[in-house]
């Protein structure tokens, strides 16, 4: 087993909460993602409360014999480009000082904090963030309505540059969290990061930009354009394009598992969960893979702890080093 294994991609989140000012919506409730949560999280039928999901979050990170650091993703609300906050377009938030809370009472959490770049006075949430151990921005252009193609983005990612943060965005189709607006789901395509590339910036393209759902029923652009963008990077000698491995345990995205491990550079991969999404297995390449998800549904092994299940099937097929590339990629304090 790997030394400093650290998971990158995990959630967190709960109806109104006043004190910790989490909330999420009714369209996002109406989701199978929430239905899902419900379910892994032992919801089901109960009050779910900001409380008994933290319980639940924290007994799965600390009983893990695997994985030694969990990064748990804000999501700041929404803005407009006047820098309006437009909270009934917003499905989730998450609070920066709820995770930087809970970073601090436990050293195996990590700060992965979430600043909207249209946001007044972005800078001073910015600084917090970074005072208080951020070892990365996690942005979901769809849901936050932000198109990272725009010149207002251009002074937030030359201060992510300055400091070194990595910028974990969401890329590709996006089933968990509903669209803030239709027309912002063309900005969860990886090109339209490539002012931030140049400016210096770590991107980390969230599920290697993979669809959901394998072609036809999805098309997979955006993971192409990823390989474009990964390719561009390396021609130019940089090592500012990379992907993290969150969500291909769903079975939906397991063609690219094996796709991914010949297009792409190990070094360029991070592990990540996007627990409590769920967490299936991986079958062998040309197996059956029906089988395979309800022989894993009914079987022991789904009792594991999610995040070591997550790394042993994931550790069958990548390299060990993709279990440690967060602890040079990310931003540690020192």
């Amino acid at each position: 087993m790997p030394s400093n294994v650290v998971d990158i991609h995990l959630h967190i989140g709960a109806p109104c909460d006043h004190e910790s000012g989490c909330y999420w919506s009714k369209k996002f409730e109406s989701g199978l993602a929430y239905l899902a949560m419900l379910v892994i999280t032992g919801s089901l039928g109960k009050k779910v409360t900001l409380k008994r999901v933290i319980d639940h979050m924290l007994g799965v990170v600390n009983g893990s014999e695997h994985v030694q650091k969990s990064v748990f993703l804000a999501l700041d609300e929404v803005y407009d480009e006047t820098g309006c906050r437009r909270l009934e377009l917003t499905n989730l938030h998450v609070p920066n000082r709820l995770i930087a809370s809970l970073a601090k009472e436990n050293p195996r959490v990590l700060l992965g904090a979430s600043v909207h770049p249209f946001r007044p006075r972005w800078e001073e949430e910015l600084d917090y963030c970074l005072e208080n151990g951020a070892v990365l921005c996690k942005w979901l252009p769809s849901a936050q309505m932000i198109d990272p193609s725009h010149p207002k983005c251009r002074p937030f990612y030359e201060k992510l540059a300055q400091y070194g943060l990595p910028l974990l965005c969401h890329a590709g189709p996006e089933a968990s969290i509903p669209p803030a607006n239709d027309a912002f789901k063309k900005y969860n395509n990886p090109l339209y990061l490539r002012a931030a590339i140049e400016t210096g910036v770590k991107i980390i393209f969230a599920h290697c930009a993979t669809p959901l759902l394998p072609p036809p029923f999805e098309d997979d652009q955006d993971y192409l354009d990823l390989l474009t963008l990964i390719r561009e990077d390396e021609a130019a000698g940089g090592m500012h394009v990379y992907a993290d491995l969150s969500a291909l345990l769903l079975g939906t995205r397991e063609q690219y598992v094996y796709r991914i491990l010949k297009e792409i550079n190990p070094k360029r991969l991070l592990f990540g969960s996007d627990y409590p999404i769920p967490v299936l297995g991986i079958s062998k390449p040309k197996g059956s893979a029906v089988a395979h998800w309800m022989k894993y549904r009914v079987s022991a092994d789904h009792r594991k702890n999610p995040l070591d299940k997550s790394y042993s099937e994931l550790g069958k097929v990548f390299p060990e080093e993709v279990f440690t590339n967060a602890k040079r990629v990310l931003r540690f304090s020192h």
